[in-house]
């Protein structure tokens, strides 16, 4: 058994022993990177040539998913700018709604069009890889969650919202990089997810970026 298998099993042991002590539901375990889910848990990766595979194994509170994070950051943002929070004061990623769709909806029901801002995400950890029996694609990866609400929300507001993708190693880490063109077990050409900026330089040129964006506002807003 590969240590990750191990790692993984004493993991799912906290997780059975979380329930066992009345904390159902408490708790979940967050795999990176992944290939995406399936029954609800994520899916580990295994390291292969070119791809050290999964590196972190992670017992989260429940909720704690950064889709559901943006309508957490969405809430306190329009509350600030128009003094009401739309998904009301005691919103949080506990109670927020799970599935993509959901916060989409929720996010249709309760915000206006000319309420909504232009939103960028920034991300480092997609995934896209063949199933073993080579008839499906496997997405999954950290980030693919709240980069994938953004482009729909800038769909839906008509939006430009930008979905931006950093290679955060630099190539320091044995996985697929921003290195080759077809983003070969990042992305695929059947992948919903289409970023708008990739990033091969490391965090270096993303820094630069942003220093750059910073700056450009605040000329704008004197």
């Amino acid at each position: 058994m590969s240590s990750k298998s191990s790692i993984n099993n004493i993991m799912n042991r906290i997780l059975e022993f979380s329930k066992e002590s009345g904390m159902e539901n408490s708790f979940f375990l967050h795999i990176a990177p992944n290939l995406g889910k399936t029954n609800g848990r994520e899916i580990l990766k295994y390291a292969c040539e070119e791809d050290v595979g999964t590196t972190d194994i992670q017992f989260m509170l429940s909720g704690s998913l950064k889709e559901s994070g943006l309508l957490v950051l969405l809430n306190k943002y329009l509350e600030a700018k128009t003094g009401k929070s739309p998904f009301g004061d005691n919103f949080n990623v506990r109670n927020a709604p799970k599935s993509i769709i959901e916060l989409k909806d929720l996010c249709l029901e309760k915000i206006q069009d000319s309420q909504m801002p232009m939103l960028i995400g920034i991300g480092d950890t997609v995934t896209s890889n063949h199933s073993e029996d080579g008839k499906e694609w496997l997405r999954g990866g950290s980030d693919r969650g709240f980069l994938t609400l953004i482009q729909e929300l800038g769909k839906q507001y008509s939006k430009d919202n930008k979905v931006v993708l950093v290679d955060s190693s630099g190539g320091e880490v044995d996985r697929p990089s921003l290195s080759t063109k077809d983003l070969k077990g990042i992305s695929d050409p059947y992948d919903p997810l289409k970023f708008n900026t990739l990033f091969s330089d490391g965090p270096s040129s993303y820094i630069n970026w942003f220093n750059k964006l910073a700056e450009a506002r605040i000329k704008k807003q004197r």
